[in-house]
């Protein structure tokens, strides 16, 4: 049976990523996490969709700005 939530270190090991960039793709909205209390959680479903686009480089959000309101 597959998980239904994966940490973040899974997640980064599944997508073939390190934590620092899945991290990125979190903030610039291009990943969808699940909380639990602390925890950052991410559903299988979430992941398949992200890997099955293709994405720029996952570049760091400049200080003082929020990359989700840039992106749309």
């Amino acid at each position: 049976m597959e998980p239904l939530l994966v940490g973040r270190r899974e997640a980064a090991k599944l997508l073939g990523l390190s934590l620092r960039s899945l991290d990125h793709a979190v903030c610039r909205g291009l990943l969808k996490p699940r909380r639990l209390g602390r925890r950052v959680l991410f559903i299988p479903e979430e992941l398949k969709r992200f890997a099955s686009r293709d994405h720029g480089r996952i570049a760091p959000v400049p200080e003082g700005r929020d990359a989700r309101k840039d992106a749309g």
